[in-house]
């Protein structure tokens, strides 16, 4: 039996998070996932996460995120653009998975600089099968059934492979290539640590990819989704969102 607390006052969670963070140390079940994320700085503790930390926080500077506005704004044009045939036919379609790829396609501009194709397609199904099956793993009582030969293992571990396949082959293509590109993976392949200049590794820097990439996909698909739910049951929120965009965009 383990009790788990949530803490939803600002002052606990400074508590734990920035005044006494070196108590706190994260869960054993974050080791679940380390097949996808590796070293990432989800999973990283102490001085690596501490290292890892200083060198990817400058990649998210003012200046850096105003670089991908565009390519942003861009994605969800021509994504909304396809909302109004949807209305026109009243056609029905579920917004969750659509938020699912909208927000995969915002992560494949903004890391990459473009849809990546065949790949994208592959990364994205991918990461839809990875976060289905490590939603199960997190709180199975034993590791067991992650041994076994099942069909849904194989296809996890046929998932994985895909995902660091894709990314290994972008960074590699990238060192080729040697031009520094205006989106988020060459930021990061740029960042240095400010005592020894030394940069990430080619495996480090899968690791954060990776990890970046699902911050950004899943959980954002889910406020996106249950953000429009809310909204239609408070109009007048609604209509100060909508004018607020407006004003801004």
């Amino acid at each position: 039996m383990t009790t788990a607390y949530l803490l939803n006052h600002p002052q606990h969670v400074e508590y734990v998070l920035q005044t006494n963070h070196r108590n706190y140390r994260k869960s054993p079940l974050v080791e679940r996932m380390r097949p996808l994320f590796g070293n990432g700085l989800l999973i990283a503790e102490n001085e690596l996460w501490e290292r890892q930390r200083k060198l990817i926080q400058p990649s998210f500077k003012r200046k850096n995120l105003d670089l991908l506005n565009e390519h942003i704004l861009k994605v969800i044009s021509a994504h909304v653009s396809s909302w109004d045939e949807r209305a026109q036919s009243g056609e029905e379609f579920n917004l969750s998975e659509d938020m699912s790829v909208l927000t995969i396609e915002i992560v494949m501009q903004t890391f990459f600089g473009a849809a990546l194709g065949d790949a994208g397609a592959r990364l994205y199904q991918a990461m839809l099968l990875i976060n289905e099956v490590m939603a199960k793993r997190i709180w199975d009582v034993t590791t067991l059934a992650t041994k076994l030969p099942t069909r849904e293992n194989r296809a996890y571990d046929a998932a994985l492979k895909t995902v660091h396949g894709i990314v290994a082959e972008i960074i590699e293509a990238r060192r080729r290539n040697a031009v520094p590109a205006e989106d988020l993976l060459g930021i990061l392949m740029g960042a240095c640590d400010d005592t020894d200049g030394a940069a990430m590794s080619d495996q480090q820097l899968q690791d954060e990819v990776v990890t970046l990439i699902v911050a950004g996909f899943e959980s954002t698909a889910s406020l996106l989704a249950w953000s429009f739910f809310f909204l239609h049951q408070h109009p007048h929120i609604l209509e100060n969102l909508r004018n607020e965009a407006d004003m801004v965009l």
